[in-house]
């Protein structure tokens, strides 16, 4: 599933913004059926970061 989720990504802001979206978006899957996800995720970019924030209730 790994590869399905970041296939063909690079490192251009796009790419990164899409890469940070997915990772938040398991991560909210995971939250919503109540198992804990820690995730490390670089996000320079705040806007996408407050996305993905918006996205998690439990985000710290």
């Amino acid at each position: 599933m790994l590869t399905h989720l970041s296939c063909k990504l690079g490192f251009s802001k796009k790419d990164r913004d899409i890469n940070v979206r997915q990772i938040g978006f398991v991560s909210s899957l995971l939250s919503r059926n109540h198992v804990i996800a820690i995730v490390a995720a670089i996000s320079p970019y705040r806007d996408v970061h407050n996305e993905v924030r918006q996205m998690n209730q439990t985000f710290v």
